[in-house]
């Protein structure tokens, strides 16, 4: 099996590692195929969605068992807490939707890196700046914010400063990268967006930008998304 997943990952530059741990298929598996795809030299990610609290302490043993065994083996990890989602969604939410709710966390988180490196740019991030972010870089805050109007600059860049569910705030990380997607995007919301986020981080951080025209996005709304990764004791 090792050779086969060494056959399916070998020409590969980059690798996304998505999966639910707490239970025996995602918490297992993801080390190993980390770890062959680190032998093979592949920028290796993973993001991976911790259980809630109410599905036990087994699960939630098994899942922090299987993050460290995982840490070492990746260049960056993205944790998700499901426990911080139940604080966002009505007390009424089905629990079909919660779990569709982390899932689609995930999902952006992996999409968004992707469209940061394949899309067209006015401002291009290539693969070698986000590289340069998630190459051994240990734990990952990633963070997307979406707004709309005359403030949509400041308030998209603040939700992607506080982005809830994640285990890791941007404040101590010493690589940043950061990208802004409108349509008709301004310098003046540039620059908004990166002294906001130049003012929430520390002063030696290495800081990558972006920024394109995202003809997905309705008329007025802006989107920022946030990559932070080696992150400094406080």
């Amino acid at each position: 099996q090792r050779e086969e997943i060494e056959l399916a990952l070998k020409d590969s530059d980059m690798i996304f590692l998505t999966a639910g741990f707490g239970g025996g298929t995602g918490t297992g598996a993801t080390p190993v195929i980390a770890e062959i795809a680190k032998k093979l030299g592949i920028l290796t990610v993973a993001v991976i969605t911790n259980p809630f609290s109410f599905e036990g302490s087994s699960r939630k043993n098994i899942a922090l068992s299987g993050v460290k065994n995982l840490q070492d083996k990746v260049d960056s990890l993205v944790l998700i807490s499901n426990d911080k989602l139940i604080s966002l969604v009505e007390k009424n939410t089905q629990l079909t939707k919660a779990f569709f709710l982390a899932d689609e966390v995930l999902h952006q988180a992996v999409i968004s890196i992707i469209d940061l490196i394949l899309k067209p740019s006015l401002v291009t991030i290539s693969f070698a700046d986000v590289k340069s972010i998630l190459k051994d870089a240990g734990k990952a805050f990633f963070g997307q914010g979406l707004a709309r109007g005359e403030n949509r600059g400041k308030e998209a860049v603040i939700r992607a400063l506080n982005s809830p569910l994640l285990e890791a705030c941007p404040e101590h990380a010493s690589r940043i990268l950061f990208n802004i997607s409108a349509k008709n995007l301004k310098l003046s919301e540039i620059d908004i967006v990166a002294n906001t986020i130049t003012k929430n981080i520390l002063s030696e951080t290495k800081v990558i930008f972006g920024a394109r025209e995202d003809e997905k996005l309705k008329n007025g709304e802006m989107k920022v998304t946030l990559i932070a990764t080696m992150f400094q004791d406080k």
